[in-house]
């Protein structure tokens, strides 16, 4: 099915054509959580010395020394995860493009029905066409229009759908899907208010799809801007301005190029992120589930009390060590003492 390449309008510029994992924080139960630093209903009170010596006092509804830890295979995989995407953008914004068949007996076509074109420039335009199917195998096409034309459509359509709004890409559409039975053609739709060459105007591109492969966006876009800024040119006639925007192109046709599209940047930015999560997450938890492993139950956690070591000032749980976790001195003593 042929799709829009772009377009644009007087004063408003041109446009181009038309991508589970662990939560630990401090809620309960309820949200699936299975370590907390608040006591939940069902949870054990579980204490674990970081390595550097900070005690943490957490509940859970599972053995934490049990939890699963993730391996190389967890990295690997997360790993690829974040590298594929931006290889994939950028493999694919190489873009070469090869010449396709050309329609059997295309010729490329200018239907002025407007008559804003003189005759000069459609012979020249006409030459251009010429050389474009020949090196690209697309047939170009332009027909003019006035804007009455199109914009009559939208009484009938509201007809049918009070609230459609018919565009001059629908009418585009249309066009081409009337005048061409195969993908390969180029349909450039000009509309003007009826009796000027340039009053309002408005433009809409259709291309079919075995055109992709030669049109892309970074191409279209090209063409559509330098049509556009040519036609706000005062002094520059519409002929003129078609003519400036084909030849601009016309040698970098088949030229291999590089372009990423935007709504791939934007996949793999979001894709990016939610990875980044998810890596940040289980790097995080992998360095739990070690200070896990050594965790001890605590079956009375209010009956604990929190010290300071003499010898270097870190906190511990007295009774739960016999050495402070920091500086390793005995705690014995002092704790016997009090």
């Amino acid at each position: 099915m042929p799709h829009s390449s772009g377009g644009g309008f007087h004063g408003g510029g041109f446009h181009g054509g038309g991508f589970s994992g662990h939560h630990y924080g401090r809620g309960g139960a309820r949200s699936g959580l299975m370590v907390s630093r608040t006591r939940f209903p069902g949870s054990t009170a579980w204490l674990y010395y970081t390595s550097r010596g900070v005690p943490h006092l957490v509940y859970s509804s599972v053995d934490i020394t049990k939890m699963p830890k993730a391996n190389a295979f967890t990295y690997v995989l997360l790993g690829i995860f974040v590298i594929a995407p931006i290889a994939i953008m950028l493999a694919t914004g190489i873009k070469s493009p090869k010449k396709i068949d050309a329609a059997y007996g295309a010729v490329p076509t200018i239907d002025d029905t407007t008559n804003i074109l003189r005759e000069s420039e459609e012979t020249e335009l006409l030459s251009i066409f010429d050389e474009f199917q020949k090196v690209s195998g697309i047939t170009p096409s332009i027909k003019t229009i006035t804007n009455n034309e199109w914009n009559e459509m939208n009484f009938w359509a509201s007809l049918i759908y009070p609230d459609a709004k018919y565009t001059l890409e629908d009418y585009a559409y249309k066009a081409y899907v009337e005048s061409f039975k195969d993908e390969k053609h180029w349909l450039i739709v000009y509309a003007s208010d009826e009796g000027t060459k340039k009053g309002h105007f408005a433009f809409e591109d259709m291309q079919g799809d075995e055109t992709d492969v030669i049109l892309f966006p970074n191409v279209t876009e090209r063409f559509n801007g330098n049509l556009y800024n040519a036609l706000e040119e005062e002094g520059k006639s519409v002929g003129d301005s078609f003519i400036y925007a084909f030849n601009d192109i016309l040698p970098d046709l088949l030229k291999t190029s590089f372009y990423i599209d935007p709504e791939m940047v934007a996949f793999t930015v979001v894709w990016e992120i939610i990875v980044g999560i998810i890596v940040a997450t289980t790097i995080a938890g992998h360095i739990n589930s070690k200070n896990y492993a050594t965790a001890q139950k605590v079956e009375n956690p209010e009956s604990i009390a929190m010290k300071k070591c003499k010898h270097c000032g870190a906190t511990y749980y007295k009774g739960t060590v016999q050495r402070c976790p920091k500086c390793g001195r005995s705690v014995v003593m002092d704790d016997e003492l009090e």
